[in-house]
């Protein structure tokens, strides 16, 4: 699958806000609910998009065969969803998170990175920088690892905290990856 243009991603965004209205998911896929942290895995870029895993496109909205999982922190183990989840991927996975210091996701994208899989990490600027000084920063250990890092070059604020696995996975929500207890 390409890296979509700019006004690619804003047709997706449209068409993932009328997918989610159309199954009723609005108020877990694109707002937060009473201020808890969750994390909304959709099977949908095939749906919303018209692009299949293979890069094939059509020109119409398919018939929406997605399903959504809603997890909630703290009541759900997070950091296990997500591992369990990578651990999924085949060919590629695509990161794109604001805060990363967990150490034990960035293990599990090293190894991901190390089995073949190509692994793409893009961040924020200003907050990287923040976890560089800070000492709780997890880049060093994965460019060590193979992963390919980019740090947003602006100091606009990226605070997207999502990733695709393999073209057709994605996970998307409001919880970084810091995820320790009750967090």
């Amino acid at each position: 699958m390409s890296v979509l243009a700019r006004r690619d991603w804003l047709k997706l965004k449209n068409r993932l806000r009328t997918f989610c209205e159309s199954v009723d998911l609005r108020s877990c896929c694109l707002q937060s609910l009473f201020g808890e942290y969750f994390v909304c895995l959709v099977l949908l870029l095939p749906a919303i998009t018209g692009i299949s895993a293979a890069g094939q496109s059509s020109s119409t909205l398919c018939a929406p065969t997605a399903h959504a999982v809603v997890l909630y922190a703290p009541e759900s183990n997070l950091e296990r969803s997500e591992i369990e989840t990578l651990r999924t991927a085949k060919v590629s996975v695509d990161v794109a998170m604001y805060s990363f210091t967990d150490r034990e996701l960035a293990a599990e994208l090293v190894g991901l990175a190390r089995s073949g899989v190509r692994v793409r990490v893009y961040r924020d600027s200003r907050e990287s920088m923040q976890e560089n000084q800070r000492g709780s920063s997890t880049t060093p250990t994965l460019l060590a690892g193979g992963v390919e890092v980019r740090v947003k070059a602006s100091q606009d604020l990226m605070r997207f905290k999502s990733y695709v696995i393999d073209g057709a996975l994605l996970r998307t929500g409001s919880a970084n990856w810091p995820q320790a207890p009750g967090q």
